[in-house]
């Protein structure tokens, strides 16, 4: 499955989570959020777990781990400069 279909996949699943400025909208959007922060906290984790083998002594182990260390050393930037 293509990182396109999955994304919208996940926008289906999870629904809008920008606010409009309307209550009982905003309150099911807020939901939505809630839902999105577990599972990008799941996405993270995965990760996390593979980064750990950036330092293994076998390349596909090692290049794997690098990747996702690279991955969230970038996320960490990002949000770092907001």
């Amino acid at each position: 499955m293509s990182p396109e279909l999955i994304n919208k996949v996940l926008d289906k699943l999870i629904g809008p989570t920008e606010p409009v400025g309307e209550t009982h909208t905003d309150n099911k959007r807020l939901e939505n959020q809630q839902t999105l922060h577990v599972v990008v906290n799941h996405l993270l984790d995965k990760l996390d777990r593979v980064k750990c083998h950036q330092h293994a002594q076998e390349h596909s182990r090692s290049k794997a781990g690098k990747e996702a260390a690279d991955f969230l050393d970038g996320i960490g930037e990002c949000y770092n400069e907001s």
